[in-house]
């Protein structure tokens, strides 16, 4: 896993397979779900991003930094759209 924290200073696709690695080797890993659903936000892949978070806050709801996450990306999302429309 901090294979690939260390990816997002470099490739998000491979920060990406490092963290599918963790989650392969636990499921419940709350901060690969979380770190996975950064690295897809940061590659514009919302829903694969909105997803892993969605993940992430399932595992553990009352985690602040994986709802925070989530507001965040859900706020610039919807940005995104209403510059789009």
């Amino acid at each position: 896993m901090n294979k690939g924290i260390d990816y997002f200073h470099g490739s998000y696709n491979e920060a990406i397979r490092s963290f599918d690695k963790a989650i392969q080797l636990n499921p419940e890993d709350f901060y690969a779900w979380n770190s996975k659903g950064i690295a897809f936000n940061e590659l514009s892949q919302y829903q694969k991003a909105l997803d892993a978070f969605n993940k992430a806050v399932s595992i553990d709801p009352t985690n602040e930094e994986a709802r925070l996450n989530k507001e965040i990306f859900l706020k610039k999302t919807e940005n995104i759209c209403t510059n789009h429309k």
